[in-house]
């Protein structure tokens, strides 16, 4: 009955390789192709995996899914903006100039998170 250790890593596989990165540098994570793209600190990745499969590993760290094609990581958030029709939008750090789409429903649960 041996326990295995826990990690702030993330394994992703790739079209090559398997890609481990820490959490922590994970932007955000799109929906891409067939699989999704990882937007990280330094790089961009490309993996297999769907966006859900994601948001499951990476239940107990601090990402929020804020649209069906966009799980964020809570600890990289710029800014939180009103848009066109009264939507809002939020920009992430080191990726201002993209401006990703929040769900209605999920821009009440974000003013709960932050206490607003």
């Amino acid at each position: 009955n041996s326990v295995l250790p826990s990690t702030n890593k993330l394994a992703l596989t790739t079209e090559k390789k398997i890609v481990v990165l820490p959490v922590d540098e994970i932007v955000y994570i799109e929906t891409h192709n067939r699989g999704s793209l990882l937007h990280t600190t330094t790089e961009e990745i490309e993996t297999t995996l769907s966006i859900g499969n994601l948001e499951q590993r990476l239940i107990g760290y601090s990402f929020f899914r804020i649209h069906k094609s966009f799980l964020v990581n809570l600890e990289h958030i710029g800014s939180i903006f009103l848009w066109q029709n009264g939507s809002y939008v939020m920009k992430m750090k080191g990726y201002e100039k993209e401006i990703l789409p929040i769900g209605r429903s999920q821009f009440k649960l974000l003013k709960t998170i932050f206490q607003l």
